[in-house]
């Protein structure tokens, strides 16, 4: 559906942004492949290494939110939510949000998580947002939305105002729109701007909710993991964590079990239709391929609907076909 040389299409759920324009909400492959290359070097490994020393500072927060509470429990979704908003602002924009800080929503991201929510049962219908978009803005939940697109922008013009010594994920695309002679820069870079908020927290959130719930529901997995940390010299080694087994293994199942994006990213077959597993499907029809289903496919894995880190490194003959685990690979 969007492996190397397919001629599927981008349906009409990628205009939702009209008129801002983005690498991922946009419909025109010569545009995307454009606008991808400045994404690309936003999120290199070379740009990540400057932005290593934010993230840093927001784990070492968020350690001692935890730790503050002691034996309390604590609400992790709603604790994962400000961690991953306050560190999306600070590596995006550098800019902090202080949830984790003042231990409180901060109220436009309240607005934000309202605006977003919208997608989940109108995301089939995209024509129906649309529609209120354009004819009644008034509306409670479309003067969300646009409050929240007015939001990031304000960010990104905050942003611009200021002349900072260390690079941020912004850093790229102000200097794209400062070169860019595109009588539309300034619909991608609001548009850019609104994807890097929600894929730089409203993702990342729930991925991590879904990690410590798992590995809160089976500790045997945690004790691996502690172990395997205590093995490195400091966990602010990127390096060293990238080998440990058992906790990509774990972060992997996680993604694979419950995906950030549970289904959707829907593309429309070519004209002269796609055939799919024996099955023809006529040209122009949407198609999705929805990640929560795949994950659990007895076709791609061994005991499907079991939480086994092992299955990434030591045993890989629980994947049947590694074909079905791309849990960014749809967007």
């Amino acid at each position: 559906m969007d492996g190397p040389g397919n001629r599927n299409t981008r349906s009409d759920w990628y205009d939702l942004l009209y008129p801002r324009i983005s690498s991922i909400f946009t419909r025109d492959r010569g545009l995307h492949d454009v606008r991808r290359r400045i994404w690309t070097h936003a999120l290199s490994s070379a740009a990540i290494r400057q932005y290593h020393h934010r993230i840093i500072r927001k784990v070492e927060k968020l350690v001692n939110l935890i730790q503050a509470e002691g034996h309390r429990p604590i609400l992790i979704n709603e604790v994962m939510y400000w961690f991953a908003f306050d560190s999306m602002g600070d590596f995006a924009f550098s800019m902090d949000f202080k949830m984790m800080e003042n231990q409180e929503w901060h109220q436009v991201i309240l607005l934000f998580r309202s605006a977003l929510a919208l997608l989940g049962p109108l995301s089939p219908a995209i024509w129906i947002p649309r529609l209120a978009f354009a004819f009644a803005p008034g509306l409670l939940w479309a003067k969300w939305w646009f409050q929240m697109l007015a939001f990031c922008d304000q960010c990104m013009e905050r942003r611009m105002k200021q002349t900072l010594k260390d690079k941020d994920i912004a850093s790229f695309f102000i200097e794209d729109h400062s070169t860019s002679t595109d009588k539309r820069r300034k619909m991608w870079l609001s548009g850019d701007t609104a994807t890097l908020v929600v894929a730089g927290s409203d993702t990342n959130a729930p991925t991590l909710t879904h990690l410590f719930y798992f590995l809160a529901r089976y500790p045997e997995h945690t004790e691996r993991i502690y172990q395997e940390l205590k093995s490195l010299d400091s966990v602010e080694d990127a390096v060293g964590l990238s080998k440990l087994s058992h906790l990509n293994g774990a972060i992997n199942e996680t993604m694979r079990l419950l995906p950030a994006v549970l289904t959707f990213g829907t593309r429309v077959t070519p004209p002269e239709g796609l055939t799919i597993a024996d099955t023809f499907i006529p040209g122009g029809t949407k198609i999705c391929a929805p990640r929560y289903t795949i994950g659990r496919l007895e076709s791609a894995y061994e005991r499907p609907k079991e939480f086994i880190p092992e299955r990434w490194y030591s045993q890989e003959e629980l994947i049947r076909d590694r074909r079905a685990f791309a849990p960014f690979g749809v967007v």
